[in-house]
C-alpha cells in the first residue's frame, strides 16, 4: 500500500469528521429549538466528493436546508387570517348580548314598567301619583333606547379605532418583512446560511396574516412578495411597500381601508372579506353591530309613534289634546338616539290624554285604555307587537353572536389542522431527531475509527521503510 493511498484515507476520515460534525449540530439545533415558535427544521445538505480518478475524495456538509412546503405553508397563512378575523368578529359582535341581555336595565323590563305604569293610569285617570309615575316610567325607557344605543354607537367607533390600530401594526411589520428580506437576499448573495432569517421573516408574516389577508410568494434571491387577499403587493419583490391607510368615509365617517400605490388611494375594505382582524372588525361593525343599531331605531321609532297617534287623541285634565308623549327623530334612523320624553308633557302628568273628550275629564279612562291596549297591539312597521319587534331584535342578535362563536370554533379547527399539517412537514419531532443524532453520532465514530485506522496504516509504512 502506497503513502498516497493512506493519504487519501486520511482525508476520507477527515471530511467525514467534519461533514458529521456539522450534521450533529444541525441535529442539535433541531432538538434544542423544538418549542421554539416558529423554527423550521433543517436537514443537512451533503455530497460526495470527488477524489483520485477511482474516487475516494469523502463527503462534504454543504449547509444546512430548511424544510418547507409553500403548499402547507400558504393554507396555514389563510386558516391563521379566517381564525384572527373570527375571533376579532366576535369580540365585537358579542356586545349585543351585552347591550340586550335579560341584565337589569335593558329595553324589555323598561317597557314592562312602563306599560304597568299606563295600566295604572288607565284604572284610575284622576290619580296625579299614577300620571307622573307614567311620565317617570315614559323617560325611562326612552332612556334606556338611548343608552342601549349609545353602548352599540360605541362598540362600532371602538372597532374604527381598532381598525386604526391594527392599520399602523400592519404597516410596521411590513416594514420589517421588507428589511428582512432585503438582509435574507445580502447573506445568501455572500453565500452564508440565512434559515434564522428566513424564520423570523416566515412569523412576521404569519404576523401579518393574523391583520389582513395575505398571500406570500417567494421570488429570487430569497426575496418575498406579499399579495393583500391575492390580488395587489402590500410588499413587492424589491422591497418597495404600499401602505395602507385607514381613512373615514366622507359619507357614514367610518374608517375605511385604504391601499396607496403609484400615489393613487384604492379602497380595499372589501378585499378583507372577513379575514383578519381588520376584516372581522368590518365584518361586525358594518355587519352584525349596524344590523342591530337599525333594528332598535326601527323598534323606537314604531313605539314612540305608536304611542304618540293615541296620546294625541286623548285630552289631559286640562281638556287639551294634541300633546305628544315622545319626541322622536322624523325617520327611524337616528330615532333610538334621539327618542325622549315629550316637551309636551314633561312635568305635567296632568297632560297624559287619558281620556276621550274634553267633556268627560277628569275621570275618563277610554283613551288611556287604548294607550294600555296597545301592549299587544300589532302596531310595528313589520306587523307585530312590540314585544314581538324586541324578541326578534333579541333573537337575531343573540343569533348573530352564536353564528361568531361557531365561525371561531369552525375556523379554530381547520387552523389547528393546518398547523398540525405544516407541523408533520417543518416541525420539529424530538424523537425523529434523537434517532438521526444517533446515527450522525454512529458515521462520526465511523470516520474516526478511518482516521485512527489510516493512522495505523502509516505507521506501518513508516517501519517498514525503516
Amino acid at each position: 500500500m502506497s503513502s498516497s493511498t493512506v493519504s487519501s484515507l486520511l482525508n476520507v476520515g477527515a471530511t467525514g469528521l467534519r461533514a458529521q460534525s456539522v450534521a450533529v449540530n444541525v441535529t442539535s439545533q433541531n432538538l434544542t429549538n423544538v418549542q421554539t415558535e416558529g423554527y423550521t427544521r433543517r436537514n443537512v445538505l451533503m455530497d460526495p466528493l470527488q477524489g483520485p480518478p477511482d474516487g475516494g475524495g469523502g463527503v462534504i456538509a454543504r449547509g444546512s436546508l430548511r424544510i418547507v412546503d409553500q403548499y402547507v405553508e400558504r393554507r396555514w397563512l389563510g386558516a391563521i387570517s379566517e381564525k384572527a378575523g373570527a375571533e376579532a368578529s366576535l369580540q365585537l359582535s358579542s356586545r349585543i348580548d351585552e347591550v340586550l341581555s335579560d341584565s337589569s336595565g335593558n329595553v324589555g323590563q323598561a317597557l314592562d314598567a312602563f306599560r304597568a305604569a299606563v295600566r295604572d293610569v288607565s284604572v284610575n285617570p284622576s290619580d296625579t301619583g299614577a300620571r307622573q309615575v307614567m311620565l317617570s316610567r315614559a323617560e325611562s325607557v326612552a332612556s334606556t333606547f338611548r343608552n342601549a344605543e349609545t353602548r352599540i354607537e360605541e362598540s362600532r367607533d371602538e372597532a374604527d379605532r381598532r381598525m386604526a390600530d391594527a392599520i399602523a401594526q400592519a404597516n410596521a411589520i411590513a416594514s420589517e418583512i421588507s428589511q428582512l428580506s432585503q438582509q435574507i437576499s445580502r447573506s445568501e448573495a455572500s453565500g452564508n446560511e440565512a434559515s434564522d432569517l428566513r424564520d423570523r421573516r416566515d412569523q412576521r408574516i404569519r404576523e401579518l396574516g393574523k391583520i389582513v389577508p395575505i398571500t406570500a410568494v417567494t421570488a429570487e434571491q430569497g426575496r418575498i412578495t406579499v399579495l393583500l387577499a391575492g390580488r395587489e403587493p402590500i410588499i413587492a419583490a424589491d422591497g418597495a411597500i404600499s401602505p395602507l391607510k385607514a381613512v373615514p368615509d366622507a359619507t357614514t365617517g367610518r374608517i375605511r381601508v385604504e391601499r396607496t400605490a403609484a400615489g393613487a388611494p384604492m379602497d380595499v375594505t372589501s378585499w378583507l372579506n372577513g379575514a383578519g382582524s381588520l376584516g372581522g372588525l368590518v365584518e361586525a361593525r358594518d355587519g352584525a353591530l349596524a344590523s342591530a343599531q337599525t333594528s332598535l331605531d326601527q323598534l323606537a321609532f314604531d313605539f314612540a309613534n305608536a304611542y304618540n297617534t293615541v296620546q294625541t287623541a286623548g285630552f289631559g285634565l286640562d281638556g287639551v289634546s294634541g300633546r305628544k308623549l315622545f319626541d322622536v327623530s322624523a325617520t327611524a334612523t337616528g330615532a333610538a338616539s334621539s327618542i325622549a320624553l315629550s316637551v309636551d308633557v314633561a312635568g305635567f302628568p296632568d297632560r297624559i290624554g287619558a281620556a276621550s273628550t274634553a267633556a268627560t275629564v277628569p275621570g275618563d279612562n277610554r283613551n288611556a285604555l287604548d294607550l294600555a291596549a296597545l301592549e299587544t297591539a300589532t302596531v310595528m312597521s313589520g306587523g307585530e307587537t312590540v314585544d314581538g319587534a324586541l324578541g326578534a331584535l333579541i333573537t337575531s342578535g343573540g343569533l348573530s353572536v352564536q353564528a361568531a362563536r361557531d365561525e371561531v370554533d369552525a375556523r379554530s379547527a381547520v387552523e389547528a389542522q393546518a398547523k398540525s399539517a405544516r407541523d408533520s412537514i417543518s416541525g420539529v419531532n424530538s424523537d425523529d431527531e434523537m434517532v438521526a443524532l444517533t446515527q450522525y453520532q454512529r458515521a462520526y465514530e465511523a470516520a474516526t475509527k478511518v482516521v485512527q485506522t489510516a493512522d495505523e496504516m502509516l505507521q506501518t509504512l513508516l517501519q517498514l521503510k525503516r
